[in-house]
This record gives C-alpha cells, sequence and structure tokens, in this order.
C-alpha cells in the first residue's frame, strides 16, 4: 500500500468499472439479489457466530449489527428490488479483497471464487465493497474513499450512500465469522 498512488487507485476503478459492466447477468444470477435471499444470508450468518459470542464478538455489539443490517433491509426493501430489476446482481468476483489484485501493465483481478455461485452472484456494490473493507481493516481508510470516489462519483441519496456502508459492514461481518471458525481448528488453543 505504500507504493499506491493515485494513478493506481484511477487504474483499479477503471478495471473495476469495467469487469462489473460486463459481468454476465441473468434471471437466475438476479435471484441472489432479491431482498429474501439477503435477509437468508444475514440470519444465517448471525446465527452462525452465536457460539463465539462473548469470545470473539460482543452480545451487544452481534445485537447491534444485526439489528441494524435487518433495520436497513426493511427500510429500502424496494430499493433492493429495484437494483435487482436494473440488472445490478450480477457473476462477479466474490472474494476480491487486496491480495487478489495485481498492478502489472494491466490490473489483474486474480482468484475468484469459482466453488460457490452463491458468493459469486451478488450486487455490483457488494463486490466493490469487499475491497473497500480489507482497505479499511488493513489500516488505509483514506486510500479505501479515494478507491471508492474513483469508482462512484454518485452517491446521491441515502440509500445508495447507506448500501456501500450496509455490504461493507456485511462483508466485514463474514470476515470477522471466517475468523471465528478457527477457533475450532485443533491446532489452535483455547488461549
Amino acid at each position: 500500500y505504500d507504493e499506491l498512488n493515485d494513478e493506481h487507485l484511477t487504474r483499479l476503478a477503471v478495471r473495476l468499472n469495467g469487469f462489473h459492466q460486463s459481468a454476465s447477468k441473468s434471471h437466475h444470477i438476479s435471484q441472489f439479489g432479491i431482498p429474501e435471499v439477503i435477509h437468508r444470508k444475514l440470519k444465517e450468518n448471525f446465527e452462525q457466530v452465536q457460539n463465539f459470542t462473548d469470545v470473539t464478538i460482543e452480545t451487544k455489539l452481534l445485537d447491534e449489527i444485526s439489528s441494524g443490517s435487518f433495520e436497513f433491509l426493511g427500510k429500502y426493501l424496494p430499493n433492493f428490488k429495484d437494483r435487482v430489476k436494473k440488472g445490478f446482481i450480477r457473476d462477479l468476483h466474490g472474494d476480491l479483497h487486496s491480495e487478489h489484485i495485481v498492478f502489472m501493465d494491466d490490473v489483474m483481478l486474480v482468484d475468484c471464487i469459482e466453488f460457490n455461485d452463491r458468493f459469486r452472484y451478488s450486487d455490483v456494490v457488494s463486490d466493490i465493497a469487499f475491497l473497500l473493507m480489507d482497505m479499511d481493516y488493513l489500516g488505509f481508510p483514506a486510500l479505501s474513499t479515494k478507491l471508492h470516489n474513483n469508482y462512484s462519483n454518485r452517491c446521491e441519496d441515502e440509500f445508495e450512500c447507506g448500501l456501500y456502508r450496509f455490504y461493507k459492514s456485511y462483508r466485514a461481518f463474514v470476515r470477522a465469522k471466517v475468523n471465528s471458525f478457527t477457533l475450532n481448528e485443533p491446532e489452535i488453543s483455547q488461549e
């Protein structure tokens, strides 16, 4: 990250925009973005960390994240449905974080999810939100903001702005869930 500059972020934004615009879409793919499916994914995530409450996540924080996520989904239900109708749900990367971006003559996106359509078929905002969250997580929120601004100069309404936060939160929670699961590995001590 120390070597990234504005040109890199501009090139990456252009590459991501092109990738997202050309990504496959179909009626089948769009079904992965309907509010009922998003609700089910949220519910599943929150249920799967129940054994880790007060170990990796405080109960109060889990409740806040859970209620905030469901509240946002419910408040903007028509907007989520509209994104499905407008074709924003596509066959995307599914695991777009910093390690999967390579700058050479061209910007390469590597190691996409191939084994699970459910992880790959999503809203374009969810795909880039993964990378924005990862940049924040790694301690580079200013670069995350610049990339977001280069990718999308619009954030015209409350829903659009909130959608990025919603999906960044969702992606961060999935990361935390996966990290929590590693505690079940036999080589990890109780300490």
